[in-house]
């Protein structure tokens, strides 16, 4: 890791304490949105995004990735310990309970988006040309909207598409052909005949589909 991309694992070692104290001043819980504007205008916060631009697209990505970056790694923490959970979504981050029922249900999808936000290879092979043609009318609304409810499809689709890349274990700005190689190469290794599991296969068939609608 060279020294351009060593700031972003600082950056999210700065946040971690700064963003665990503020979400609990938020029961109720807090827009992505007003949480960027909260930790960039935030003097207490030693202003740790106030590098980072929320017009810019490719700026708005970064600053999203290391936001859920340390979201996940502080849902991590809490879990581990018994401490609590965190609800993460683009519309709403909240400190929750901790219930290791309501967790196994949504093992799957926690465990895909973990998996994509804790890799810093994501966020250091994304590039600006990504961003655009891949989260264009995402970045867009999020940028723009305070209330949230009215893009909620675009940040679903969005983050389906973020689901979908990491089910078949690949960057988001990998190209069709890659996609397509690796889901003929997941589903062989997946197969029943092959002594892989149904349900593994049947996630990839759903993550192909999804990239090759919506990517």
């Amino acid at each position: 890791m060279n020294s351009h991309s060593k700031k972003w694992p600082l950056l999210a070692e700065r946040l971690l304490a700064t963003l665990e104290s503020l979400l609990l001043t938020y029961p109720e819980g807090i827009s992505e949105y007003d949480l960027l504007k909260k930790l960039q205008n935030d003097q207490g916060s030693d202003r740790i995004f106030s590098q980072l631009s929320l017009k810019d697209p490719l700026r708005l990505f970064q600053s999203h990735f290391v936001l859920f970056h340390v979201l996940y790694k502080l849902q991590q923490d809490w879990r581990a310990c018994g401490l609590g959970d965190l609800t993460i979504h683009t519309l709403k981050i909240q400190a929750v309970a901790y219930t290791p029922a309501a967790y196994e249900n949504t093992l799957l999808a926690a465990d895909l988006l973990a998996e994509y936000y804790l890799d810093w290879q994501n966020l250091l092979q994304t590039t600006a040309e990504d961003v655009d043609n891949l989260f264009d009318d995402f970045w867009q609304c999020l940028s723009k909207d305070k209330n949230g409810v009215s893009h909620q499809r675009s940040n679903e689709t969005a983050e389906q598409l973020l689901l979908s890349y990491a089910a078949l274990n690949l960057p988001v700005n990998a190209s069709l052909a890659d996609v397509k190689q690796q889901y003929h190469k997941l589903l062989h290794q997946y197969h029943p005949d092959k002594g892989g599991h149904t349900c593994d296969a049947q996630k990839v068939q759903v993550a192909y589909a999804y990239i090759r609608r919506f990517g």
